[in-house]
């Protein structure tokens, strides 16, 4: 369970801007690079520095370079599945933004 979160990630990373900008390689590093770093705050900082807080000795695991076999496919797939979702279903609203 733990690659999820960079899936939903990289999903709502990427339809977010490919519903407002169409440019599919600008699209891609965007959906992978913005779910790689917000997963990173998620389940590397701020962990580390609860544990820290916490008063423990806690080592730094960086997921995405320890274990990339297992987080980098789910980033992936949730870029394409970002694109063809905001491609496909029409009629509703596949992202919403507050503005």
């Amino acid at each position: 369970m733990h690659p999820l979160p960079m899936l939903f990630s990289a999903m709502a990373t990427t339809a977010m801007f490919w519903r407002h900008e169409k440019k599919l390689i600008k699209a891609i590093f965007i959906g992978f690079g913005g779910a790689i770093l917000i997963c990173a705050a998620g389940d590397i900082v701020l962990p580390y520095f609860g544990s820290l807080l916490m008063g423990k000795n806690p080592e730094l695991h960086i997921c995405v370079l320890e274990h990339p076999e297992t987080v980098i496919p789910f980033a992936i797939l949730g870029v394409i599945i970002g694109i063809l979702a905001t491609n496909r279903i029409t009629g509703r609203r596949v992202t919403f933004f507050f503005a």
